[in-house]
């Protein structure tokens, strides 16, 4: 008899809670169907927001500046392929292909594809443009004398100009010298620019467009050169003076140039010119980061990166767009082979 009232209360609430369960269900599908109904009459609502204004105190028509960064060419050296698996050659037949190419390609991305009306533009040279002979091995594989290599990449990078200018109505351009293109075997620290092969290209191709109006070129004494796009500061350097003898296989350049790139900022903040942007670079590993851009290079992977057993990089060069007020809004790697 026990049992039969126990399971007489369970069926009695069980019949409760599917009847509050149903009225729940039903309540929930008479909200629906009312939602459902007002939805059908949205398109008859009138829209009350206001209309949107072009902001007049925002010269938001200012126009974009679109940067080439070239560094690394090493103009004039040999890279086997045999002996590095076949992943890469280089010579002065395919340097001149990858630099033709990046020209064109740069052209072909903001004027073709992104379709930008920018007048001006600004060329970045980085430095290491050749091979120079600062170790024994170089001077015995060149496949040209750096005097020959200097004349060489000059007229290619005047015909570069040349051919952004069929674009750009305004070139100015900034350079530093590398560590490749010094004269002496060891680094000195006097006279660093004017007894460097990557200064003598800069100034054959400034000669070039001496009565140029629209070519103007930025060639410091110093290392380092610090230039200013609407409110962004850049400091360009080639990198070799961030430290470091060489990138860690396991993560690359990065520490080095970490490391580098804080002591240059406290030596421009003490000497009351920050930077916002550090460009540069010597170590052969494209990266883009918001306060840093370091570029490739032309000549790519090579027998120095296969024997410390670096990461592979194709040859390429960096590129980005800055507008005014946003700072770098596009970026584009080059790919040159």
């Amino acid at each position: 008899m026990q049992d039969f009232i126990e399971k007489e209360l369970l069926y009695k609430e069980e019949i409760r809670q599917l009847r509050s369960d149903l009225k729940a269900s039903l309540l929930e599908k008479a909200k629906l169907q009312q939602q459902y109904e007002l939805s059908l009459q949205l398109p008859s609502f009138p829209i009350t927001t206001p209309p949107f204004l072009l902001d007049s105190s925002n010269n938001s028509l200012t126009d974009p500046v679109p940067i080439l960064f070239l560094s690394d060419w090493h103009w004039g050296e040999v890279v086997n392929s045999a002996e590095i698996n076949h992943s890469n050659h280089y010579n002065l037949a395919v340097a001149h292909e990858r630099a033709e190419y990046c020209f064109q390609e740069f052209l072909h991305f903001y004027k073709r594809i992104l379709r930008i009306s920018s007048k001006g533009m600004v060329l970045l040279l980085g430095g290491d443009m050749v091979s120079g002979e600062i170790h024994e091995e170089l001077s015995e594989t060149n496949e040209i004398h750096t005097l020959e290599a200097v004349t060489d990449c000059a007229g290619v990078i005047t015909e570069g100009i040349r051919l952004l200018q069929q674009c750009f109505e305004e070139i100015v351009v900034f350079g530093v010298s590398g560590n490749h293109g010094r004269f002496y075997q060891h680094k000195r620290h006097k006279k660093r620019n004017s007894s460097n092969f990557d200064a003598m290209i800069y100034s054959v191709c400034q000669m070039q467009f001496k009565d140029d109006p629209r070519v103007r070129f930025c060639l410091p004494k110093t290392a380092d050169c610090y230039f200013e796009i609407y409110e962004n500061r850049y400091m360009l350097t080639h990198g070799d003076l961030l430290g470091g003898s060489m990138s860690d296989p396991i993560i690359g350049a990065l520490g080095a140039i970490s490391r580098g790139d804080q002591k240059l900022r406290k030596r421009q903040e003490s000497l009351g010119v920050p930077y916002d942007v550090l460009v540069c670079g010597h170590w052969h590993q494209y990266s883009l980061h918001p306060r840093r851009i370091i570029n490739g290079s032309l000549k790519g992977y090579d027998e120095f990166a296969y024997q410390h057993s670096f990461y592979p990089e194709r040859p390429i060069q960096a590129t980005w767009l800055v507008e005014e007020g946003m700072g770098i809004t596009v970026t584009h790697p080059i790919f040159c082979d």
